[in-house]
């Protein structure tokens, strides 16, 4: 098992489960407004969300719902 991995799953097994799932649904709902926001914005033509801070949701567990909001708003999918 790679090392990360390894690491996750016995810092999981530590924490309250509750700690977890308020994790995932904060992360989630930042991550989704951020997307949401960011197309706003780009309808708009006002300055957008630097995409570091969007890749830095990812990153911190949002992925998930930024692959969901990214299909729902075809954000960032093609210019015409």
């Amino acid at each position: 098992m790679p090392l990360p991995v390894f690491a996750l799953a016995k810092l999981g097994r530590s924490l309250d489960p509750a700690y977890l799932t308020g994790y995932a649904v904060l992360i989630s709902g930042l991550t989704a407004l951020a997307y949401w926001r960011d197309k706003r914005r780009a309808e708009a033509g006002e300055w957008r969300i630097p995409e570091k801070v969007l890749h830095g949701l990812e990153l911190a567990g949002g992925w998930p719902v930024a692959f969901g909001m990214q299909q729902i708003l075809r954000h960032k999918c093609a210019k015409l």
